[in-house]
């Protein structure tokens, strides 16, 4: 009677756990496989915000919408952590291309992406003004969305993988000691990379927060000293994605396929409050001469999720 009762423990508990293990998705992908890659896409939140967690929020915060970030650069002419926005996600470009090249990763320089006539096509212009996304110099606030669209940029350009980067900047209060604070430089760093074909290798997120901190006393802060905090905080988060894309250390199931959804990933931001407006527009509809060359080209059902 017990080996019964055993075996049936056995069978309601440990079967189901092997089924499900054995149902994981556990591929391993080692980058260096895919080089080179093209870094299609940096981009960052107009400000630095006060990390989501804090109570309250910062006359100096941005606010949603292209109208209220105008207004806040106006009030905020001489405060860095607006005027500084684009040397800011400058230096974050270079320090993903830097790392990766460091780290023995061919990388296309930003103006290869030139070649590609479905990267140039894939912003209108007159829409950047919509947006209060910041876009490092040669490149455009792209979400990652668009299997079909990702694969031609990567076979126009010559790419064997695309990397798409978002930043959020933030500042957090850091206590110290028991009744004082200090501010530190907080940066979450949002990664999607597909390869050549447009499937997905890498979606997560990484976060670090600045060893470097300033004091807060009475409501104010060195808004200068919490910016030039800004790079350590970018070379530790970028350094943490290299080590995932260099050596491989995760798996190809993370959470995103990048399909062609019409939804923007752009404002997909981990943190709550943090504003971020890219658009994403309606597809326009395909002629029947398009459809026709669309179907020769892609087999009815290949933008499914991978």
């Amino acid at each position: 009677m017990k080996k019964i009762m055993y075996a049936a423990a056995f069978a309601c508990c440990v079967l189901p756990a092997l089924v499900n293990l054995s149902g994981c998705k556990t591929t391993q992908v080692n980058i260096k496989e895919y080089a080179p890659v093209a870094i299609a896409s940096v981009y960052c939140n107009p400000s630095m915000p006060w990390y989501s967690n804090e109570q309250g929020k910062s006359p100096d915060d941005a606010g949603p919408g292209a109208l209220s970030n105008m207004v806040n650069k106006t009030m905020n002419a001489n405060n860095p952590e607006y005027t500084e926005i684009n040397s800011r996600i400058d230096g974050a470009a270079e320090t993903i291309k830097q790392i990766l090249e460091d780290n023995g990763v061919s990388v296309l320089d930003a103006s290869d992406l030139e070649k590609s006539k479905s990267y140039q096509k894939s912003s209108i212009a007159w829409l950047d003004v919509l947006s209060t996304d910041v876009a490092a110099s040669g490149y455009k606030a792209l979400d990652y969305n668009g299997k079909s669209r990702n694969r031609r940029i990567a076979t126009e350009c010559g790419a064997s993988s695309l990397l798409f980067a978002e930043f959020v900047f933030q500042k957090q209060k850091i206590p110290v000691g028991l009744f004082d604070m200090s501010v530190a430089a907080r940066v979450t760093l949002k990664v999607y990379v597909c390869d050549s074909q447009g499937k997905k290798l890498l979606f997560k997120t990484y976060t670090a927060v600045s060893t470097d901190t300033t004091e807060y006393s009475n409501g104010s802060w060195d808004r200068q000293a919490v910016c030039n905090a800004v790079p350590s905080a970018v070379e530790s988060v970028v350094n943490q994605f290299v080590m995932d894309y260099v050596l491989g250390n995760f798996s190809s199931s993370d959470d995103a396929e990048g399909g062609d959804a019409t939804d923007s990933g752009v404002n997909a931001a981990s943190n709550e409050g943090v504003q971020s407006t890219s658009i994403s527009l309606p597809k326009p509809a395909k002629t029947n001469a398009e459809s026709a060359a669309q179907s020769a080209d892609e087999p009815e059902g290949t933008e499914s999720a991978e």
